[in-house]
């Protein structure tokens, strides 16, 4: 090979090395901390006196509270319909220095749990066991919630309080059903049948398992309906999704009660006389 060719392959795999340092530099994920503003509006708190959350787009309709863990601040959801806490890449990083995440991979389960001031947490570095966000640390479910006789959500307020007085006298039977690793299902009505369907904090909108019947499709995919109703509360009208419409096998089995139902309400979930 002659010297000129040898200068321009090697040119050119340089020039191509370079490019690829460049891609994987500029194609890597960013995460994000979590909103200045939005963090602003959570008082400094303690695991057990968790009372603020906040809510909206950027959160997917899911309440976040501020949750101090191992001497670390993170911010996480507060999900009724997740048996389990956990931690997202954000948390672990925080909450567990040190920790190599890649050592997750190595180990043969599908769920890994680590232990940590008196709660158990999921880790979920990469969105397996519910889907990432990257300014968010993690969540929180029913091991956690379950701990309290009963647990209020106000979405009127914005905050979130436990082991209170009932709120009102009237109460719905809540019941427990271990399908899909435990969930806390009501009662409701929808086009003149009783359904059941899972109180959901950590769902963004109202999914309904079955065929919805004599009402049109908007163009965002989502169905006005007007015969709706939780217990004494009818809805003039809700926005909802049909599961068939659902590529994830729970909204396709299972109806979702989620932030739709509870925007402009407080509820309460009485874990001790399972009535909602």
């Amino acid at each position: 090979m002659k010297k000129t060719e040898r200068i321009i392959r090697a040119g050119l795999c340089v020039s191509m090395l370079v490019m690829l340092l460049l891609c994987v530099t500029g194609c890597k994920k960013e995460t994000y901390d979590f909103p200045e503003d939005l963090a602003a509006q959570l008082p400094q708190t303690t695991n057990y006196n968790v009372h603020k959350f906040v809510i909206g787009d950027i959160t997917a309709y899911i309440p976040v509270v501020r949750w101090n863990l191992n001497g670390e601040e993170l911010f996480m959801l507060i999900d009724t319909g997740a048996q389990t806490n956990g931690l997202y890449k954000n948390g672990i990083k925080k909450a567990l220095p040190g920790y190599q995440i890649t050592d997750i991979l190595k180990e043969n389960k599908y769920e890994f749990y680590v232990r940590l001031e008196d709660n158990e947490y999921c880790l979920d570095p990469y969105g397996i066991y519910m889907t990432e966000e990257d300014i968010l640390d993690g969540w929180l479910g029913q091991t956690w919630l379950t701990k309290y006789n009963n647990f209020v959500f106000d979405y009127v307020n914005n905050r979130i309080d436990y082991n209170q007085p009932p709120i009102t006298d009237y109460d719905i039977p809540m019941n427990y059903n271990g399908h899909m690793k435990g969930q806390y299902c009501i009662p409701f009505t929808f086009n003149g049948k009783e359904m059941y369907g899972t109180i959901d904090t950590g769902s963004f909108g109202t999914f309904v398992s079955l065929g919805i019947i004599g009402e049109e499709k908007k163009e965002d995919g989502l169905y006005t309906v007007h015969d709706f109703g939780i217990g004494n509360v009818h809805y003039e009208t809700m926005e909802i999704t049909s599961g068939e419409d659902q590529t994830k096998w729970a909204f396709k089995v299972d109806n979702i009660l989620g932030y739709p139902c509870f925007k402009d309400h407080v509820i309460q979930l009485d874990f001790k006389n399972n009535v909602f």
